[in-house]
């Protein structure tokens, strides 16, 4: 977790000095995942399992995680309790994913999608 919030600061402060030239390949390059994370998110709606049968709950679980993490960021709230089974493994699947970029989260969800989908 410390490395990625490195990376990711590192990242930030790249983003802070670069070049306009620099700033334009970096803007196309996050064009570029978001377009992917669309295409991915669209699949999820309307693709089916490579092995035909349906996504177990961890399976769905860490699709959850990534898209909650790519499109809101860091986990908000509490903790639910836990006997609220759904809300608490939802909350955890998304924390499980906090400190990660958006960028990132979009690239894992991704490549997620592509080992589980058709």
């Amino acid at each position: 977790l410390k490395q990625q919030q490195q990376q990711q600061q590192q990242g930030e402060e790249s983003r802070q000095f670069a070049t306009p030239a620099r700033r334009r390949k970096m803007a196309a390059v996050v064009e570029e995942v978001q377009k992917e994370f669309d295409s991915a998110v669209e699949r999820v709606k309307t693709g089916t399992r490579k092995d035909g049968g349906s996504a177990s709950n961890e399976e769905k679980l860490k699709l959850y995680g990534l898209y909650k993490q790519a499109t809101v960021g860091d986990v908000t709230g509490s903790q639910p309790w836990a006997v609220q089974v759904e809300a608490r493994a939802k909350w955890d699947a998304w924390n499980s994913q906090k400190g990660k970029s958006k960028e990132a989260a979009m690239k894992e969800y991704v490549e997620e999608v592509n080992r589980q989908i058709a």
